[in-house]
């Protein structure tokens, strides 16, 4: 065990190395804490390097911002020592991959993971942002440093760039990574949108599987916008591209203002391209002039989404005055065919009168479940029996 390395004076005992920046003196371990047997991550900034003033005011910066927080998908911040040769952070250790690691391996997840994993992603820089009197940015989000475990759960790592926003004073330290930093941070400024920027060309490099390293092939350089992005992402959602085009703007302003908009507009959007359904009423009205009489309706459910098809099927919503029914069967209202596939359906509801009551309205939902992004729509189906029309039921 090298003289770099050695920590068990202070209680920890390394097990391997995890990661090196050795130009930059920067090592990180994953150690075992020798009282308790915890597995923690152990990072070692080496003085035998040249770390100058401004890298000791990193950890310092560092070390204060990690004490702070406490996020479910942040790694604790555990202790801080020094050695003759380094100064060293230990934080908690979290079993995952990098998400470059992931692009390389090109692993696949659903689009619920996908999901989820933004949505995370975002909620840990709404907490940074709102949580304290500044906020705090992270100002190095990229995929080496968004770990996803194996239940899909991301953490943000490395805080070794972060800094409390103080207004719109920039940092005299030039962080970040080409690829992924946005315009403005060249010239060390930085604010609530950097941070979305950066996540979000996280998530152009993960949906596209390029390469980290290789993020010029798709970004202009003179105009730093990524090219085809809409071609690239051909098979996601409209609306979710739109979104993820608007967080990777270079112009700050035309970005959402901060993490909780971009949250607001992220979670009601579908990842992937999906069906659409669109249905030609949402009120059926059907009137007999007798008893016994047999009506028919005749609904159109379209889908315009390219390249997707729409499947689904009718159901009558249970009502308390019915009797027991499955959603195969009910007692007077059926449909001409309750399945369907395609994209432009003539849906038939059929209402027998022959069980209903003279002088009754009957007020029903029909539920239509498919594979759109809405998955049930409810229409309302009213029966106005022969009669007067002044009871309910």
């Amino acid at each position: 065990m090298g003289n770099f390395n050695d920590f068990t004076a202070h209680g920890y005992e390394v097990i391997r190395e995890l990661g090196a920046n050795r130009g930059a003196g920067r090592i990180a371990y994953l150690a075992r804490e020798i009282d308790s047997e915890q597995l923690v991550v152990i990072k070692q900034f080496q003085f035998a390097q040249g770390l100058g003033w401004d890298g000791h005011k990193e950890i310092d910066r560092e070390v204060k911002i990690l004490q702070q927080l406490q996020h479910p998908n942040i790694p604790r911040y555990l202790a801080s020592f020094e050695t003759p040769q380094s100064s060293c952070i230990v934080q908690e250790y979290i079993d995952g991959k990098p998400l470059s690691e992931i692009i390389s391996n090109q692993q696949l997840y659903t689009p619920e993971q996908v999901k989820e994993i933004i949505l995370k992603l975002l909620e840990v820089l709404v907490y940074l942002q709102k949580t304290f009197t500044d906020p705090v940015l992270h100002r190095d989000i990229k995929p080496a440093n968004i770990l996803i475990d194996s239940s899909c759960e991301p953490y943000l790592i490395d805080f070794g760039g972060a800094k409390v926003s103080e207004g719109a004073g920039g940092s005299t330290v030039s962080v970040g990574t080409l690829g992924f930093m946005p315009p403005e941070q060249r010239f060390q400024q930085s604010g609530t949108t950097t941070d979305i920027y950066s996540l979000g060309m996280s998530i152009v490099c993960w949906l596209t599987r390029t390469e980290p390293t290789e993020m010029y092939n798709i970004i202009n350089m003179g105009t730093n916008q990524v090219m085809g992005l809409r071609e690239l992402l051909s098979a996601y959602s409209l609306r979710f591209v739109d979104w993820l085009e608007k967080v990777v703007q270079p112009d700050p302003k035309d970005r959402y203002p901060d993490a909780e908009a971009a949250f607001n507009a992220f979670k009601p959007l579908y990842v992937k391209r999906v069906p659409e359904a669109i249905v030609s009423s949402s009120i059926l009205e059907f009137t007999a002039s007798k008893l016994g009489e047999r009506m028919t309706q005749t609904l159109m459910v379209r889908n315009n989404v390219p390249e997707t098809v729409l499947e689904g099927w009718w159901e009558v919503a249970p009502h308390p005055s019915d009797p027991p029914h499955t959603p195969n069967s009910h007692a007077w209202i059926s449909f001409g065919s309750r399945k369907f596939s395609g994209n432009a359906n003539e849906c038939s509801i059929v209402v027998n009168t022959d069980k209903l009551m003279a002088g009754k309205v009957y007020k029903r939902q029909l539920l239509l479940h498919s594979n759109s992004s809405e998955e049930i729509e409810e229409l309302e189906c009213n029966n106005y029996n022969c009669g007067s029309f002044n009871s309910s039921r």
